[in-house]
């Protein structure tokens, strides 16, 4: 177990976590480029948010899987190891099978001389398992804001758009207002795209909206439903997760 971290965290770069200048992922990109872009193999369901976002994607995964899909899941960060960056119906693979999954992902990179940070590294090896496994569809929880985030180079144009709700976090980084954060948070918004939301604050709605309209995507707002044995706040999480999952499920019979 230890090993094979020590060898992930010898390995990373020690790198900004966003590419400066033209803003785009181009590190991120350039390595699932090299590996084949496994990311655009596979259906994905994109959390972004303040709040609420482990536990959005944990309802959203497991509403999937109820309905006969293979789903991968990230968490992040995790709670307990690594291994919760890259799990597939909700079970974190046995230590052994992920020392050989990442010591094979590894060599890859390593044959390419790619060189990636430390989110960078995870949400690719979660992508390329992902190929690898023939897993129907990946949960992703961001790791921070979403624009510049390493798992924001998944586009395709069917992609779900969760939005959790959203508040000052990251300032530093992410800017000081609610409006600079939650354009960050709207950048997991690509074109074609069907957004699922809770209505919040004006400011809020402005840049959401806006960054729908100029990717042509489609907002959803979500109502508020109540679920036996689940307290307010994650009736809030799950009632997201289940239009979002519903919404996937039926436009996959159509």
């Amino acid at each position: 177990m230890k090993k094979i971290l020590d060898e992930i965290n010898a390995y990373v770069a020690a790198t900004d976590l966003f590419v400066k200048g033209d803003q785009k992922l181009v590190r991120m990109a350039g390595a699932m480029d090299f590996l084949g872009n496994p990311q655009n193999d596979i259906k994905i369901l994109h959390i972004a948010g303040t709040s609420g976002k482990t536990s959005t994607a944990y309802f959203a995964a497991s509403l999937l899987q109820a309905s006969g899909q293979r789903v991968g899941l990230n968490v992040s960060p995790h709670a307990v190891d690594e291994r919760e960056r890259s799990m597939i119906n909700l079970q974190v693979s046995p230590w052994g099978t992920y020392d050989r999954q990442v010591r094979e992902y590894l060599a890859l990179l390593k044959s390419g001389g790619i060189k990636l940070s430390y989110a960078e590294f995870f949400f690719g090896f979660l992508f390329w398992m992902a190929r690898e496994k023939k897993l129907d569809w990946l949960v992703l929880e961001t790791a921070m804001g979403g624009l510049h985030d390493a798992s924001n180079v998944a586009t395709r144009s069917d992609k779900i758009c969760v939005i959790t709700d959203i508040g000052l976090d990251h300032t530093k980084i992410l800017g000081d207002t609610i409006p600079e954060i939650t354009y960050q948070k709207a950048g997991i918004i690509h074109h074609g795209n069907e957004v699922f939301m809770h209505r919040q604050s004006e400011e809020i709605m402005a840049v959401v909206c806006a960054a729908c309209e100029k990717n042509q995507a489609s907002l959803n707002i979500v109502p508020e439903k109540s679920f036996a044995g689940l307290p307010k706040f994650q009736s809030h999480n799950a009632s997201l997760a289940l239009a979002a999952v519903e919404f996937a499920l039926v436009r996959e019979k159509h």
